[in-house]
């Protein structure tokens, strides 16, 4: 329970540094984030952070308040060590109406 609950402060940090959020039209968005060690792209505590990110983004910026569906994902390899691999995602995605 306590790594949960540290895993969920740091990923409130880690945000800013982690990912970037872009508005593409009034109702279309790009969004990429990193996935690392901590947040890797292949499990879904990995994907639950990264996905919180962006629903910050979205409610920060008063965005998709009928909710938003990711068009399309694509996890694009930027480096390989010893301990796991390392990857930038990118995802389209838009809200709904």
């Amino acid at each position: 329970m306590v790594s949960v609950a540290l895993l969920s402060s740091c990923a409130a940090v880690d945000r800013p540094a982690m990912s970037q959020f872009e508005p593409l039209s009034e109702n279309t968005f790009k969004y990429s984030a990193k996935a690392d060690l901590i947040y890797r792209y292949d499990t879904s505590d990995g994907e639950k952070a990264r996905m919180e990110w962006l629903e910050q983004y979205l409610s920060d910026n008063g965005l998709c308040k009928n909710g938003y569906r990711i068009d399309s994902r694509k996890a694009v390899l930027i480096r390989k060590d010893l301990l796991g691999d390392w990857h930038d995602i990118f995802y389209y995605g838009h809200c709904v109406q």
